[in-house]
């Protein structure tokens, strides 16, 4: 009889996408804010990607990161905490920064997925090292969470949350510029700027930014 590894590793890919949009809607349903960030921070990583050279099978893994981020959300985070209509308290605050680690628990086992698990569990690392949740810094955080980061930051300033407006296109690009080398890979900010500026008529998937 084959080992499970054996097996896992004759998954046709077909049903590990399946797989991922399941996990993907199952958090949809809790928190209506991820309608659709999931998406354009996919879409957003992919453009970066690819200005940067990367190949199609890096393109590939950075698309499953992206769309996974925010999985962790999934377990154990409380519909009534992921739809707060104001600031998180402390103690939700602690909840909401174990995501990325809860991420890697669901998908440690999937063989077909372990690859990316770096992506994932460190999208939330800042360049300075002063993020979570190992603390990470500058290019010792993996490139895959570094584009992540950037991308979902992005998304998250110009998108209306309950407790806030969302920033306009101009007013997110000045943040992101203030916070390279601090929050942000600075090459990364200056890749996210160019794929805005070249695709603003051109790439309908950013017609939500304009």
């Amino acid at each position: 009889m084959p080992k499970p590894y054996d097996i896992a590793q004759t998954w046709d890919p077909r049903f590990v996408n399946n797989l991922i949009q399941v996990l993907v809607e199952a958090l949809e349903v809790k928190d209506t804010y991820i309608q659709g960030h999931t998406r354009r921070v996919a879409e957003i990583s992919l453009a970066i990607g690819a200005r940067m050279g990367l190949s199609q099978i890096e393109l590939r893994d950075l698309y499953a990161g992206a769309i996974l981020h925010d999985i962790g959300k999934a377990v154990g985070t409380t519909e009534a905490t992921l739809n707060k209509p104001n600031p998180l308290d402390q103690r939700e605050e602690i909840i909401m920064r174990e995501h990325p680690l809860k991420a890697g628990l669901l998908i440690v086992g999937l063989e077909n997925l372990a690859h990316i698990l770096p992506t994932i569990m460190h999208h939330h690392e800042r360049w300075d090292g002063t993020g979570y949740p190992a603390r990470l810094q500058d290019e010792s955080i993996p490139l895959h969470a570094r584009i992540i980061c950037v991308a979902d930051a992005f998304d998250a300033m110009v998108s209306p949350r309950s407790f806030r407006a969302a920033m306009g296109r101009d007013e997110a690009i000045d943040e992101m510029i203030k916070l390279k080398e601090k929050q942000f890979d600075p090459d990364i900010v200056d890749e996210l700027i160019a794929c805005l500026e070249e695709n603003r008529h051109e790439w309908k998937d950013f017609s939500f930014y304009f």
